[in-house]
């Protein structure tokens, strides 16, 4: 995934009426203004011309981001020095038999992990490469160039496998017809809709004891640019969790719903903010979400390994 900048233009249903933008300065209103709260923290803007286009206020994804402090660096999901681009891997994440990881084709993925194994084995993988368990800012980042002309530009086909198959199915013809990759062709992510539901390497940091019960590793750990942490809101309940993070963006979570509960997020995917006991995201549904599955989608978990919950690999190989 290259290093890129985006801006988001929110339209009426039917395209013919702009209602504002995302960009490097927050959320703005058809008028103008930013929406109280949602001001962009430490963001740089891109701007420049693009196909005889001049772009303007767009904002590096945060992803490939170094931010002046490391709470900014938590905060919005960035690494710990400016970066061209990451890797992500092809397909969920599948246990090779011996509890150590591959990224297979056609394979049952791997579930029943918790968060706290999830994280260790993943930087243990190639520390040379910088291997590490996915963050919401890198799942948006997925996400968002998916959504562009860069990427399938529409909703991805749900991985609707109940043996939770890595691309599909067992057979070559799933993955080779690529429908349920982010770009739609064989050159995509697969199993970001659908599948196993992801977790992901952020949480909501309401001292819950489920931090530390299931992810540890995660929460104890003292790299930042490893890690998304979120704030608790004046109640940890899912509403204001919501709202308190409203400036959070490029983890296509606030930015692309408009509620943080009920199929709230774009194309009626599902959205329920972390809380309370389970303080921990997840992303993109389960094989059988059929409805409310996909990219888009984010939820809540306290950090076990369910049986229907898998996670998918990043590296970012520094030059």
């Amino acid at each position: 995934v290259p290093r890129y900048g985006y801006k988001i233009t929110y339209t009426t249903a039917d395209g013919t009426t702009i209602l504002g933008y995302s960009d490097n300065t927050g959320i703005t209103n058809k008028s103008g203004g930013i929406v109280k709260g949602t001001e962009k923290q430490g963001a740089v803007e891109i701007k420049g011309n693009l196909d005889g286009k001049q772009i303007e206020k767009y904002v590096l994804h945060p992803a490939f981001q170094k931010f002046e402090t490391d709470e900014l660096t938590m905060a919005n999901g960035g690494w710990k020095e400016n970066i061209a681009g990451i890797w992500v891997a092809k397909f969920e994440v599948s246990d090779n038999g011996s509890e150590a990881i591959q990224v297979k084709p056609g394979v049952s993925s791997w579930r029943g992990i918790t968060i706290n194994d999830i994280f260790t084995k993943c930087q243990s993988y190639n520390s040379r490469l910088n291997s590490h368990m996915m963050k919401n800012s890198e799942w948006g980042c997925v996400a968002y160039l998916s959504e562009s002309i860069y990427g399938k530009n529409e909703k991805i086909t749900i991985n609707s496998n109940s043996s939770f198959y890595t691309g599909g199915g067992s057979e070559i013809e799933y993955i080779s017809n690529g429908v349920q990759s982010t770009t739609g062709n064989i050159y995509g992510i697969y199993d970001m809709s659908g599948g196993a539901f992801e977790n992901v390497a952020s949480y909501v940091n309401n001292e819950n004891s489920n931090l530390e019960t299931y992810g540890a590793s995660l929460v104890n750990s003292s790299s930042g640019h490893l890690k998304q942490v979120y704030s608790k809101g004046s109640s940890d309940i899912y509403e204001t969790n919501y709202q308190s993070n409203k400036e959070r963006y490029g983890d296509a979570a606030y930015e692309t719903s408009t509620i943080g509960t009920d199929s709230s997020s774009w194309y009626g995917e599902y959205s329920y903010f972390p809380h309370a006991s389970e303080p921990f995201f997840i992303r993109g549904g389960v094989y059988n979400n059929v409805l409310d599955a996909g990219v888009f989608y984010f939820n809540r978990s306290n950090g076990i390994g369910r049986s229907y919950g898998g996670f998918h690999i990043a590296l970012i190989p520094v030059v």
